[in-house]
């Protein structure tokens, strides 16, 4: 009998296919306790109390509900948006425009950005905590945590050495939608801010800030995104990710994060992580001469660390902007 994989229940949380996850899950009984807690919060729509903030619990239960009407409900993404926006425009005292039912996906993400981000935060704030909105592949969701200290690290990357800012944050109580599907088991590690400082989620990197870890999955792929910002004025979110991922791979240690980003590519453009992994894949098939099925992990294991560090960074050398 087949037995129960991580790594491939994982694969399809990053792939925001959560309903696939679950029925992937249930054929374990061994997973007991995690079948009964993905029964609970999604099957009876049990919402988590992260802390004990009314005003904040108020806001994050908007959100659980949009995660709930999107991976497992599976509602449309613009009908999804749209009972977010009513909802907060609700909680906000706010006039909801007459023509809603008209309005695009971007329309929707424009309302949620301009209009309803900036209270939320304000409000958050208020009750000491700091808070980011925005999407995080191709979904709406929030990141709220208690503290932030700043401190300064040198970057090595294959064109230049960069001197960053890094803001360590502590107390999380959301990371978005990925961690709320995977019970905080995956989810954002950190991110590259407009403000040109990088942004770290330090309780995910308990062997500390000199582990491979952090010095490439984190450090070295969020400085490439503030380099990129600059080389690249309006990349996409997908290229983003596409030259951030190369970095990783040109740098890694062994396979692990090979094998990581081989589960969780995706041919879906608004999943920009899935989709840079995917194209990844795609072109370092091409590249080393992977003429099966390139997201079968067993036609990839001939090759050495070396042999794909080597290939990912003629990939970063030949990068030109539209590329995927």
């Amino acid at each position: 009998m087949e037995k129960y994989s991580q790594a491939e229940f994982w694969r399809y949380l990053l792939q925001g296919k959560l309903k696939k996850a679950f029925v992937y899950l249930k054929q374990f009984p061994d997973q007991k306790k995690l079948i009964l807690q993905y029964q609970e919060r999604f099957e009876q729509n049990k919402f988590p109390v992260p802390c004990d903030n009314e005003k904040i619990l108020r806001i994050l239960n908007i959100f659980y509900s949009y995660y709930h009407r999107v991976f497992w409900e599976q509602l449309e993404e613009e009908k999804a948006k749209k009972k977010l926006i009513e909802q907060f425009f609700s909680l906000l005292s706010l006039s909801l425009p007459e023509n809603l039912d008209e309005y695009s996906s971007d329309q929707l993400d424009e309302i949620v950005k301009s209009q309803i981000d900036p209270l939320l935060q304000a409000q958050v704030e208020s009750e000491g905590y700091h808070y980011l909105g925005g999407i995080t592949q191709g979904f709406l969701g929030p990141y709220i945590w208690k503290s932030s200290q700043p401190d300064t690290f040198l970057v090595q990357l294959p064109t230049q050495t960069m001197s960053v800012t890094v803001n360590m944050l502590r107390g999380f109580i959301s990371r978005s939608w990925l961690d709320y599907i995977s019970f905080g088991e995956i989810g954002a590690d950190g991110w590259a801010g407009e403000d040109n400082q990088l942004y770290c989620v330090i309780e995910s990197y308990a062997e500390g800030t000199q582990s491979d870890i952090f010095q490439i999955n984190y450090l070295k792929h969020e400085a490439q995104h503030l380099l990129d910002y600059q080389l690249f004025p309006g990349i996409s979110s997908a290229e983003l990710e596409y030259r951030a991922k190369l970095i990783e791979l040109i740098y890694q240690k062994g396979k692990q994060r090979f094998y990581r980003f081989l589960r969780e590519a995706d041919n879906n453009p608004k999943n920009s992580h899935s989709y840079a992994s995917f194209c990844i894949m795609q072109n370092l098939a091409k590249r080393l001469n992977i003429n099966q099925d390139p997201s079968t992990p067993d036609n990839w294991e001939h090759l050495t660390t070396e042999q794909i560090s080597s290939a990912a960074l003629q990939l970063y050398q030949e990068y030109q902007p539209g590329i995927i």
